[in-house]
């Protein structure tokens, strides 16, 4: 017990020298409360004639002093003022001038603490029960209520009861209370009870939601008590309740209590509480359950694409789940399903219902900070894999991934542990798929089910190559092979964005269909080589950072869709012929768009979709089962991981192996056509001698007894610098034109550069490696 000055407070005791009004209206309070002074005293609460003599800041008025302790090791719980610590205690006024008010706007003020001090939780001490072996066994509930009078009477009745200074008094400046912190939360079975007239105080109801959701974060079973009000219609307290019907009776209404698994958050506004508005906002987001996450800096949610055009110029399924920014407008539609909003209303002296402010809407979705919201990396309409090569199959967010999994089927379970024989028959399900295509070779079918095989898992995969679909003619089944993987994958087809003019074109639709996070993305009809800085770095990085269109921020966004590409006889142009496999289809007859099927591909593929997808995960799992056995494959630079979960699983049933159409896409590079045949020509006309640029412009001068590539050499190094013909040689950008190509390696040459320090001007060489 805390020892106080004399000096400071005098402390009276009911004996026979005490005043009897001091003992009657202590007596006569306790009394109405179900408890006697008696009680009162061995827990610490005692009277006092004049509170001002506890504390300066306390009024001139009888009053209870209640002395806080801490429940686990008993000692008092204090608080620094100027530099010491103090005693913490509060007083309860007594007597008609409590009951008439004091306070400014003459509304009671009963309680009171120093200023400046913190608040505490309420252990009644001393009760008929060890609060250590209560706190740390979950299997005894506990009741919370408002004020420490009636946690004493409730704890000597018996009934384990924590006390609040206020129905927001369970945190300070945010922060929950250390010593509930201190408490066994998880599995426990908690019950919220405040006084009866709670129906009619919005305030208090906001305070009962956020006390809810803090303990249920912490793994708590809360219930949220609703006393009736007293025979006379009078509102009712715990202490109240005991008093008037007896403690059996309400522990029975107590513990019959139904669990609170939903209501609703209340927040209550008021000036200079901006910060704590935004908290309490991101901590309800963060509960809801709604489909609001934060991705690439800001807050974002899940819809169906619908009808609405998205501004990206590209086509999409209606029921695609595609990712939007939250704008200010939606946050304040979204908060206000996910919380009720009351504002102080001065002429009714309470809390009454508003909307969201639309400021406050607009400073979370810039929070300085970041938010509590789960950080999506994708979404996946049907199972997948993790990245650690586990089956993702149950709805809903994904914590250990990221992944939002919204199925729009009903899906088999996988087997944690499938045979090769299980694998082998998923592959020829896949396989069945295509039947009636005309694959220009087995590699080009590996490359079609590796393809739908990448688009299920793509999520989990850091980097993928792009899928090239290409065939001499129209009507060859390009597009209904991309419509395939994207069918099996996702359920529906794939966004469709066209070829730009300019790899500065793509660039601006790739940022945008990125942030819609599309799962499989098709470049539809390529007439223009395939090429492109941008999306040779989102093929090979896990992240890709751009400019928002009409905006002056960066944005950094994941790159872990699925890239395919269709069109007649497609190219690639640069870097991008080491990012892609190709799917040839090379039909045998002249107009191949009038074959005839029987069977609808499209149709059948969603028929069997479930099927297929569990054939996919399937082979991966079997894979994972056998110990990732090794098999004979090529190093895909850049790709490692995608060979991990799927080159090599397909090589291990038998399957031809999709890389080798690699060769394919190189031959079809013109750029690199050009090099080889520059390097060949260059060996021919100097062989390894170092030359300058100017020389090269030399070669367009006709010479006795030059031989044939001279010329060939000099037409070439004219296209290469950006003109055709003679006399159009450029050396500055053919000068640009070698620095891209240094050290390339061709033909078994290397393209070196040196210098001529007499004339100070680059040279360039061939190397023979």
């Amino acid at each position: 017990m805390v020892a106080l000055s004399r000096r400071r407070t005098e402390i009276v005791r009911p004996t026979a020298s005490c005043e009897p009004s001091l003992h009657d209206l202590a007596s006569q309070y306790l009394e109405n409360r179900a408890l006697t002074l008696n009680i009162a005293e061995r827990a610490g609460i005692e009277p006092v004639q004049n509170a001002m003599l506890v504390n300066r800041g306390f009024k001139k008025l009888p009053a209870l002093m209640i002395r806080y302790f801490d429940p686990l090791s008993g000692a008092s719980m204090t608080y620094e003022a100027n530099g010491e610590q103090r005693p913490f205690l509060r007083v309860r006024y007594l007597g008609a001038d409590a009951a008439r008010g004091f306070t400014k706007t003459k509304r009671p003020q009963r309680f009171a603490q120093p200023k400046g001090s913190p608040v505490f939780a309420y252990f009644a001490p001393n009760p008929p029960f060890n609060w250590r072996a209560v706190l740390t066994d979950t299997a005894e509930t506990l009741v919370v209520v408002e004020g420490e009078v009636k946690g004493l009477c409730a704890c000597a009745h018996g009934i384990y009861t924590i006390a609040l200074g206020g129905v927001d008094s369970f945190r300070n400046n945010g922060v929950f209370l250390p010593e509930l912190e201190a408490i066994t939360w998880r599995g426990r079975h908690v019950i919220v009870c405040y006084d009866s007239d709670i129906s009619q105080k919005p305030g208090v109801q906001a305070a009962e939601a956020r006390l809810a959701v803090e303990l249920k974060k912490r793994g708590a079973i809360v219930h949220l008590a609703r006393l009736p009000n007293a025979k006379d219609g009078s509102k009712l307290g715990l202490d109240d309740a005991i008093k008037q019907y007896g403690t059996d009776e309400v522990q029975a209404f107590l513990l019959e209590t139904s669990e609170a698994s939903e209501f609703e958050t209340v927040i209550d506004l008021a000036p200079q509480r901006l910060v704590e508005n935004l908290e309490q906002l991101d901590e309800v987001f963060a509960a809801s359950g709604l489909p609001v996450f934060q991705r690439s800096g800001m807050i974002v949610h899940v819809a169906a694409a619908g009808d609405t055009n998205e501004g990206d110029d590209v086509r999409r399924a209606t029921d695609a789940s595609v990712i939007r920014e939250v704008s200010d407008v939606a946050c304040q539609q979204l908060a206000m399903h996910v919380a009720k909003f009351t504002k102080w209303n001065e002429r009714k002296k309470a809390p009454v219902p508003t909307e969201c402010p639309f400021d406050l809407a607009r400073h979370y979705v810039r929070k300085v900070g970041g938010w509590k919201l789960n950080k999506l990396k994708g979404v996946v309409e049907a199972p997948t894999i993790r990245p650690d090569d586990t089956v993702l199959q149950t709805p809903g967010y994904d914590t250990q991934s990221g992944i939002l999994f919204l199925p729009n089927g009903e899906f088999p379970p996988v087997p944690d542990a499938p045979s090769k024989s299980d694998a082998l028959a998923g592959y020829q399900k896949l396989r069945r798929v295509v039947r009636g295509f005309e694959f220009a070779s087995s590699e080009a079918e590996s490359v079609w089910i590796a393809a739908t095989m990448t688009a299920l898992v793509r999520r989990a995969l850091r980097t993928a190559p792009l899928f090239a679909v290409s065939a001499p003619v129209m009507g060859a089944g390009k597009t209904l092979a991309a419509d395939l993987v994207s069918i099996i994958a996702t359920g529906h087809e794939p966004a469709v964005m066209s070829q730009g003019r300019s790899p500065e074109e793509d660039r601006k639709r790739l940022l945008s269909v990125l942030m819609r996070g599309d799962g499989v993305i098709q470049i539809d009809n390529c007439e223009l080589p395939i090429e492109g800085d941008a999306l040779c770095a989102i093929l090979t990085s896990p992240e890709w950072q751009d400019r928002v269109l009409g905006h002056s921020e960066m944005v950094r966004v994941p790159t872990n869709a699925t890239f395919l590409a269709t069109g007649n006889n497609l190219t690639f142009h640069g870097d991008m012929s080491t990012r892609a496999l190709m799917c040839k289809i090379l039909p045998k007859r002249e107009r191949p768009e009038e074959r005839f099927y029987d069977w609808d591909a499209r149709a059948e593929a969603r028929t069997m979709r479930a099927e297929l997808v569990a054939a996919i995960l399937t082979i991966i799992r079997a894979y994972a089962a056998a110990g990732y056995p090794e098999v004979e494959a090529k190093t895909f630079g850049r790709f490692e991981e995608w060979q991990a979960l799927i080159q090599r699983p397909l090589l291990w049933l038998g399957a031809s192996d999709p890389c080798k159409t690699r060769e394919l896409v190189e031959r079809n590079d013109p750029d690199r056509e050009a090099f080889a045949r520059l390097v060949y020509l260059w060996s021919k006309v100097f062989g390894e001698n170092p030359i300058r640029t100017k020389d090269i412009s030399e070669l367009g001068i006709p010479r006795v007894g030059a031989i044939p590539e001279t010329r060939e050499l000099y037409d070439l190094a004219c296209e290469l610098s950006g003109g055709k013909g003679r006399d159009v040689f450029n050396a500055v950008v053919f000068g640009k034109y070698l620095v891209a190509k240094e050290e390339r390696l061709s033909g078994g040459y290397r393209l070196i550069q040196g210098e001529d320090k007499k004339r100070k001007v680059a040279t360039w060489r061939l190397w023979q490696a």
